[in-house]
């Protein structure tokens, strides 16, 4: 019987897997070894004592506290986009001023909405993949109208607009002429 016993705790025994942890304190750099797991901000080895492996331990994260910290990286993320948003619409006013300020200084080669501006927050829907290149399309478009009249065919520009087959890479632009049917400008023509 006592034979028994012996065989039985020692077979438990060797079944229990035995682990002990491995917990350094980043402020003091105070080591500690423990059977249970390390707080949270500590840094952690696991050791097993049968295999003489390390390994680290997975850190253990408080939900209330993940939570705050995924709202907080969520409100960073918030911001550099309203950053970029306001940065871009600068932008955009930058150019169509430069707009207005060609149509009223030569009105005589172009209607009042030769150029017409791109409200940013009301795009048609096949505008809207173009939003991130607006100032770009802004400055185009003047620079498509002055092409077209400078080719000398047009007497006086009605519309300038970013045409329908454009791509996100290859933009084209439509301008209407009182005189002439509509005119295609490439990008690349317009970056030469």
């Amino acid at each position: 019987m006592i034979y028994r016993i012996v065989i039985l705790s020692l077979g438990v025994s060797a079944s229990a897997h035995a682990q002990v942890y491995k917990c350094v304190n980043p402020q003091t750099g105070r080591v500690l070894y423990q059977s249970s797991p390390c707080k949270t901000d500590e840094q952690a080895l696991i050791v097993d004592i049968d295999t003489g492996t390390v390994q680290e331990q997975p850190r253990y994260t408080d939900p209330e506290l993940q939570r705050l910290e995924q709202a907080q990286q969520q409100e960073q993320r918030a911001e550099q986009q309203r950053a970029e948003k306001a940065r871009l619409l600068q932008r955009i006013k930058t150019e169509n001023e430069q707009n207005e300020r060609l149509l009223r200084s030569r009105p005589q080669s172009f209607s009042a909405q030769a150029i017409r501006a791109y409200d940013y927050d009301r795009l048609d829907e096949w505008l809207k993949p173009f939003q991130s290149r607006l100032p770009e399309i802004e400055r185009m478009k003047r620079l498509a109208a002055l092409k077209v009249l400078d080719a000398g065919s047009c007497q006086r520009v009605e519309s300038t607009e970013l045409s329908r087959t454009s791509r996100i890479d290859n933009l084209v632009f439509t301008v209407s002429c009182s005189n002439q049917p509509e005119t295609l400008i490439m990008e690349q023509e317009l970056n030469q």
